[in-house]
């Protein structure tokens, strides 16, 4: 199975009610492997699954599960249930009868894969097909019915498990199995079988498979809904790759068949037993890249991808990035969008599970780009510069000193017609920034006639900011985003006060800002995905004479939209290359909201894919706003990409909006979608 299969399992928990505790209060587990076909060809028969659950079953009862608890579906294993259809998900089904909010439950699942067409009605298939597991009794193409016999759909997987998080309970699923029928990316090796079955093999005729791709652009669509209990869901190959099982340990005497995503999930595992899920994929991925190995690349996703594995234990998400190695020179995985610029300072530890004393050296950035930046050994807190081999092919950089390239340009107050003499409590507050730590090298203070990015005016006891859109001798007037400030005299503790909360939005602001420099700026680049904008008008009772049409929103083109209003965004990925998408959208009150990927979500689009979501302009805050979608493609054995974290809370009185073929790409870009919005005609905003 694939990444996508989990989005949909998101979706069906998503339905289901329940609450999860912060640990588990008792383990279960479902393990299912599929070695032996009767009905398939000689050369459809496996040998790894049954000795992958093997090695997963040991690795529980070394963690203390109780054994009758842990439930195994697989051919080849005393005590084990043949792994048919009825049998794999009746094992799942009992689970969830047994099942306790607060209990942890793990699901392996190894064998074949494939795909078969999608229902006509199925409008979520990007590709056009359903991704389906093949148990022991694997049919055939039955074409009355549309489905493979006794095949099991990453929907009714969906199912499954959605009753198991409905419960309460933190999931977590491993599957070791490949659904592609169409390409394959990997090299042969010797004794090597890979885990995929072609739809031809399953009596699928090239009519039917045709008519499914004719389906591939429909879209998937969103649901909202309050999800239960946590998951976390790691899959071995793309939804276009392969993956393979062969002897491992490689080269070594009575080595077996294994699944190589099984086997180096239970290396990491067994070597480091108290890290994250999140962790856990990043150290599988470097270890493929150790092994020379590019494709397949597994990916993951979940809501409880920081938590400790086996449970729910909350765990801490470290802010790194992955640094390659490319003969003498290094490359890291992020740039001036992570704010991570020329001149920042960054430390190096071997793996993404390594502790911070086990410190390799230090880089400095010599030149950043949009999300990725060349990197340079350093002499730093009194280490000499390292040498570049000790890093091997990869090795993750946790930040020390992060650079800005530009700093905000702050107008001081002035006396105008809107705006009143700053009190000495605001003159006190400002002067104590100014002269604060880090705050030079973020905020450039300009006289109150120079050009700036944002403008301080007093108003009563509001300190408001004021961008470049506002004129602020004009009696029009409409901005009340700031802080709040209390009336003189003046007092130490006021001033304090005001200092903290004037420095922590105009940080704000400086990050908007930044950002929308990276976005329009000379880091800009042509985007490889096939990017579609619309603006839905909606028109309510009081305005006969609007009119619901729908039109086409431009890169920078800057239309009024107002409270209501629906806009759609569709990403097509034309690249035989997955891309990973984020969708930010910048408010009036400085704040930024992630539209794409929702949480637990992978921001990942396979290959041909596409992504469709619609979203309701909120008519507050209203004013200059901006809709910024990042896609960078993905590198063999690189981790999903996002820039959610940039996510924050707009100023005080504001509100946020919560709510070709063979081209490979080579860089990130970034897309900016600007407009206006006003306040609602049917309840409009009332001018401060």
């Amino acid at each position: 199975m694939a990444w996508g299969l989990f989005r949909r399992i998101a979706l069906a928990v998503a339905l289901l009610a329940g609450a999860a505790t912060a640990n588990a209060a008792r383990t279960h587990a479902v393990l299912v492997g599929v070695s032996a076909y009767p009905s398939l060809d000689k050369t459809a028969q496996l040998q790894g699954p049954r000795n992958d659950v093997r090695m997963f079953l040991e690795l529980l009862l070394n963690r203390g599960v109780a054994r009758q608890d842990i439930k195994i579906v697989a051919d080849g294993i005393k005590d084990g249930v043949l792994p048919t259809r009825r049998a794999i998900l009746g094992a799942l089904s009992d689970v969830a009868t047994r099942v306790a909010a607060g209990d942890f439950v793990f699901v392996f699942i190894g064998g074949h894969g494939s795909q078969q067409p999608a229902a006509l009605e199925a409008s979520e298939e990007p590709d056009g097909f359903d991704e389906i597991f093949l148990p022991r009794d694997i049919g055939r193409w039955d074409g009355a019915a549309g489905a493979v016999e006794n095949a099991i759909t990453d929907d009714e997987f969906g199912v499954a498990i959605a009753r198991l998080r409905g419960k309460g309970a933190f999931v977590w699923a491993v599957f070791d199995t490949c659904h592609s029928g169409t390409l394959s990316r990997a090299i042969p090796l010797p004794e090597r079988r890979d885990r995929q079955v072609a739809p031809e093999s399953l009596g699928i005729d090239a009519v039917t498979l045709t008519k499914a791709l004719g389906r591939a652009t429909h879209a998937r669509h969103q649901v909202t809904a309050k999800r239960a209990g946590q998951d976390v869901a790691m899959y071995a190959a793309q939804s276009f790759e392969t993956t393979p099982e062969y002897a491992q340990p490689e080269g070594t005497p009575g080595a077996v068949a294994r699944g190589l995503f099984s086997y180096t999930l239970y290396q990491v595992l067994t070597a480091n037993p108290d890290i994250t899920y999140r962790q856990v994929m990043e150290r599988v991925s470097q270890k493929y890249l150790a092994r020379g190995i590019e494709y397949p690349s597994p990916n993951y996703e979940g809501t409880g991808l920081d938590a400790i594995v086996f449970g729910g234990r909350s765990g801490v998400r470290r802010l790194q990035w992955r640094i390659d190695r490319k003969d003498k020179s290094l490359e890291l995985r992020a740039g001036v969008i992570n704010e991570t610029a020329t001149g920042s300072i960054l430390a190096v530890v071997p793996s993404p599970a390594a502790a911070d004393n086990e410190l390799i050296g230090y880089v400095k950035v010599t030149q950043a780009r949009a999300a990725s930046a060349d990197v340079v050994p350093v002499a730093f807190a009194g280490r000499a510069p390292f040498n570049t081999t000790l890093i091997g092919s990869s090795a993750y950089a946790r930040p020390v000193e992060l650079k800005f390239d530009t700093r905000l340009r702050v107008g001081m107050p002035a006396k105008t017609e809107r705006c009143e003499l700053a009190n000495p409590v605001v003159l006190q507050a400002i002067e104590r920034v100014r002269q604060g730590g880090d705050s030079n090298s973020r905020l450039q203070w300009v006289g109150s006639s120079e050009p700036a990015d944002v403008r301080l005016c007093q108003r009563g006891t509001q300190l408001l900011f004021l961008d470049r859109s506002a004129n602020i001798g004009d009696g029009s007037l409409r901005s009340h985003h700031g802080i709040s400030v209390p009336p003189s005299p003046l007092s130490g503790d006021s001033a304090a006060s005001v200092a903290t909360e004037l420095r922590a939005q105009l940080l704000k602001v400086a990050r908007v800002i930044n950002l929308a420099r990276v976005s329009s700026g000379s880091f800009q680049a042509v985007s490889q995905a096939e990017i579609t904008v619309t603006r839905q008008r909606q028109c309510p009772p009081a305005a006969p004479d609007c009119r619901s049409t729908t039109e086409p929103v431009l890169p920078n083109a800057r239309p009024d939209l107002r409270g209501g209003d629906r806009f759609s965004v569709t990403i097509a990925n034309p690249l035989l290359q997955p891309i990973d998408v984020t969708i930010l959208y910048v408010d009036a009150a400085y704040g930024i909201a992630p539209l794409y990927p929702e949480p637990g979500v992978t921001p990942r689009i396979e290959p041909e894919g596409r992504l469709q979501r619609t979203f309701t302009v909120n008519p507050l805050p209203s004013g200059f706003e901006r809709m910024i979608v990042i896609t960078v493609p993905a590198t063999p054995q690189s981790p999903s990409m996002d820039f959610t974290s940039l996510a924050q809370t707009g100023l005080p009185e504001g509100a946020t909006r919560g709510s070709s073929a063979n081209v490979t790409a080579a860089t990130p870009s970034v897309v900016t979608y600007l407009w206006n919005v006003l306040p609602s005609e049917s309840n409009p905003e009332s001018t401060p």
